[in-house]
């Protein structure tokens, strides 16, 4: 099973603008909650994980976007390049 690793970012688009991008920082993780730090911005907040069995792990900032602990492929970091040219 995919999981969050402490210290990887991840990054996830709104599904109702396709082109915005929101990433996070994994600083701790429990089995049931996850402090991140959001980026851009730097505020850390903690959220309830969801688990698929066998898969993968989930949080939702938001009703907008979620993040998942699958690899998404290397399509969101061009994404990040290009919207925050880091």
């Amino acid at each position: 099973m995919k999981r969050f690793e402490i210290g990887k970012e991840y990054w996830a688009r709104f599904w109702n603008k396709h082109d915005l991008l929101v990433g996070c920082k994994v600083l701790k993780k429990t089995e049931k909650t996850i402090l991140v730090e959001m980026l851009p911005g730097g505020e850390q907040k903690r959220y309830k994980l969801h688990v698929i069995p066998d898969e993968y792990e989930m949080f939702s900032p938001c009703e907008s976007y979620t993040f998942f602990s699958k690899d998404e492929g290397n399509w969101i970091k061009q994404r990040q390049k290009e919207y925050y040219g880091e």
